[in-house]
């Protein structure tokens, strides 16, 4: 439970990327965009391991980070929310499609957060 109070922002990110995750989307004239709907994927899972990080770093005074915890939290939750987001698309849901394409942006979209941390980590700026 003290997780919930602990990553206020981040349980926040997850409902509203599962809710948009799982409703019809109307179609828009964006949709014409060639790739756009990776770029999305990639840009919602970057932000929600950035705030991820964001909030765990806003904890370290408390307790010294721990990179388990983080990659456990920060990297394969994503990735594993996303793989039962795509499986929900595909079979929960008439609306949807699962496409293991969308998974691969949205881990894209972590890694990339996590090389921006672990570089910032190693100029030893956090």
């Amino acid at each position: 439970m003290h997780y919930f109070t602990k990553y206020p922002l981040t349980w926040t990110l997850v409902i509203i990327i599962c809710y948009i995750c799982l409703i019809p989307v109307p179609e828009t004239p964006v949709d014409d965009v060639p790739g756009i709907d990776k770029l999305v994927h990639t840009g919602m899972y970057g932000l929600l391991c950035l705030v991820i990080w964001g909030e765990r770093l806003r904890q370290r005074k408390r307790r010294p980070l721990d990179m388990l915890h983080c990659f456990i939290g920060a990297f394969v939750l994503p990735v594993m929310m996303s793989g039962c987001l795509e499986l929900l698309q595909a079979y929960a849901t008439t609306c949807r499609n699962g496409d293991w394409w969308d998974m691969a942006a949205n881990a894209l979209g972590v890694v990339i957060v996590w090389i921006f941390f672990a570089i910032l980590r190693k100029i030893g700026k956090i």
